[in-house]
């Protein structure tokens, strides 16, 4: 591989004793996690990919919220995923994904408040959640929420699990 400065070309340069680059690499510290997966483990699992939709009915006009834990639950389930995450994404331009308590008063308070449109851009429409012993790892007042903002309509949510078995 001309051209390419790999480790293993600039090992030979050092033992030949010249110098293909004056480039200098510092090494930047490691980040501290507070939990670590097991390294054997992930090395010898198997990889997975896996996507799959839901359809979902709105039935009140406007702003409706749907909740998505028992789904993404399903789906991990389904995909046999240990560690890794969760990507949820609405397939809509006037819809949104987002993480938030389910809690009846909030919910009906903000079916009144601002444009379909406005609120998709804020709230976002995706939201990715880390997988771990075959868990998402939401707080226990966390829940993904989809939420129709010009119902009522049919739509549609992609669940991606990825991660390691």
């Amino acid at each position: 591989m001309t051209g390419y400065i790999t480790p293993r070309s600039i090992a030979s340069s050092l033992a030949r004793g010249t110098s293909r680059t004056t480039r200098t690499r510092t090494r930047t510290p490691r980040a501290r996690w507070t939990r670590r997966a097991p390294i054997a483990r992930a090395a010898a699992s198997e990889h997975v990919y896996r996507y799959e939709t839901i359809d979902l009915g709105t039935t009140l006009g406007g702003i409706d919220f749907k909740d998505l834990s028992e789904h993404i639950d399903r789906a991990i389930e389904r995909a046999g995923v240990r560690e890794g995450a969760v990507h949820v994404i609405s397939r809509h331009t006037t819809t949104a994904v987002t993480i938030n308590e389910n809690e009846e008063r909030l919910i009906d308070d903000a079916r009144m408040n601002c444009h379909s449109h406005l609120l998709s851009m804020l709230i976002g429409n995706s939201a990715v959640v880390p997988v771990s012993e075959g868990k998402t790892t939401l707080g226990t007042w966390q829940s993904v929420m989809f939420v129709e903002l010009d119902g009522p309509r049919e739509r549609t949510v992609g669940i991606q699990v990825v991660g390691i078995k």
